[in-house]
């Protein structure tokens, strides 16, 4: 029981929950699961991640009690590198797809309002 609260079986536990959520997120959006669905999208991609995250918790406690330190570690190095992988590839589309889109929207926009004029 104790193996469950030492300092490497807790960043394995964040860092399994980490990933698994993006892969959740990235398994929804590749599915087209909240495609069409309006407000209601992103809750459906949001819960993809959400659950595979749960999923992942799980598998990580069980993974802990059956393994010894150097293994944990070990997936510890893995988990990482997938994480940084993943948020390099999420802040790269970002970048990439999202943010002109939004700065071309401020360019279209008005500098002034306009108000109606009253008839």
């Amino acid at each position: 029981m104790k193996k469950f609260f030492k300092p490497y079986s807790l960043l394995l536990f964040l860092l399994v929950i980490l990933c698994f959520f993006f892969l959740g997120l990235t398994f929804a959006i590749l599915s087209d699961a909240g495609k069409n669905q309006g407000l209601a999208g992103g809750a459906i991609v949001l819960g993809y991640g959400v659950i595979s995250a749960v999923f992942g918790l799980v598998s990580s406690l069980v993974f802990v009690y059956f393994q010894d330190r150097k293994v944990i570690i070990s997936a510890n190095k893995l988990l990482g590198f997938i994480v940084m992988g993943f948020l390099a590839y999420y802040i790269w589309n970002y970048n990439a797809n999202v943010k002109p889109n939004i700065e071309d929207r401020k360019q279209e926009m008005p500098a002034k309002p306009t108000r109606p004029t009253d008839y």
